[in-house]
């Protein structure tokens, strides 16, 4: 599972906002979903997805890709 996280102030979707790729669940041989939850969201769609592949005791491998940037301005006086 892949996931671009955006730190959007209020829930949106489409440009800046959260997106997720994972394998599909039912795919065979192989597939992919990807969703673009609502900002706020994106905790409860990525907690479902783990849940449902430690039922069936799949492992995940997860990247995230969060900003850790720095407003211009922070470190400045």
């Amino acid at each position: 599972m892949i996931v671009d996280w955006s730190a959007a102030s209020k829930p949106t979707t489409g440009p800046d906002s959260v997106w997720v790729g994972a394998e599909a669940r039912r795919a065979l041989p192989h597939g992919f979903e990807s969703h673009n939850p609502p900002t706020r969201a994106a905790e409860t769609l990525i907690s479902g997805i783990l849940d449902d592949r430690a039922k069936r005791s799949e492992r995940t491998l997860i990247g995230f890709d969060f900003n850790l940037g720095f407003p211009r301005g922070l470190a400045a006086g």
